[in-house]
């Protein structure tokens, strides 16, 4: 029914017309976000949500994996015609942000035996980040946060095994799945978890995508969400125990300097 009544709304565009177009897609590439297997599959969150978005609006799309700074060019330039990411200065102007997909989380998973009940205990602590990153945390006058930066996610969840630095800022995403990879369940299924906040990721839309195409690929979100099925894609990446952010329950959701157990498994 949903389709039937939005193939009313676009008139002559039809379904044919737009199961018919091929959607570029140039998505981030990095674990666990994408990335090409040993088969030479794209795979990850965004190629398997880009794949179901095809099945659930009935357009195949073409997806490149590309770095971060790229996919927003592209698609504000018209070379993609949507991608998933986090909006920047350079997206907010010059792409359309056309759904929140989910809220990504971003945490500060401490190390094995290391407890903060609030930031003022992270005074005095080695704090690894990625490569200036975790600007949440950036110390204002009168503390002593230090931060290490590190090269990639890998790296850091080893070194915070070993205890050779007390705590590492990420996203939930990226830090579930390094964990998982590395086997680090069981080691750091007690490490504390502060969640330091909640940032979200768009469906972005080429300027030059037509409208019909947009409101489709919209629609096509929100059944997803709906349905279930987002859900799903996330949870096959991340474990049963993730919990997806979407608009509808974000406000249920702590935002903030909260303090939570890990749920790495």
């Amino acid at each position: 029914m949903g389709r039937c009544v939005l193939c009313v709304v676009l008139l002559f565009f039809g379904c044919s017309a737009l199961r018919a177009q091929v959607l570029r897609m140039p998505l981030l590439e990095a674990s666990p976000y994408g990335v090409v297997d040993a088969q030479g599959n794209k795979v990850g969150l965004y190629p398997d949500i880009a794949q179901a978005l095809a099945r659930e609006t009935r357009m195949p799309v073409e997806i490149e994996l590309v770095p971060f700074a790229r996919a927003a060019n592209e698609t504000a330039k018209g070379g993609g015609d949507a991608t998933i990411m986090m909006s920047t200065a350079f997206s907010e102007s010059k792409a359309v942000e056309a759904i929140v997909v989910f809220f990504s989380r971003q945490v500060l998973l401490m190390r094995p035996g290391l407890k903060a009940p609030d930031r003022k205990a992270l005074n005095g602590l080695t704090i690894g980040r990625l490569n200036g990153g975790c600007q949440v945390l950036v110390s204002p006058p009168g503390e002593t946060i230090q931060f290490q930066d590190i090269n990639s996610q890998g790296s850091a969840v080893g070194m915070l095994a070993l205890g050779r630095i007390d705590a590492f800022c990420s996203t939930e995403e990226a830090l579930r799945a390094e964990i998982r990879n590395q086997g680090l369940e069981e080691k750091l299924r007690t490490a504390q978890v502060l969640e330091l906040g909640a940032r979200p990721v768009w469906l972005m839309l080429s300027p030059k995508l037509s409208k019909p195409v947009g409101l489709a690929l919209v629609d096509g979100v929100k059944r997803m969400q709906r349905s279930g099925e987002l859900a799903r894609i996330f949870r096959k990446h991340l474990g049963a125990s993730y919990r997806l952010q979407t608009q509808e329950n974000a406000s249920s959701e702590k935002d903030g300097a909260g303090v939570n157990r890990p749920e790495t498994q």
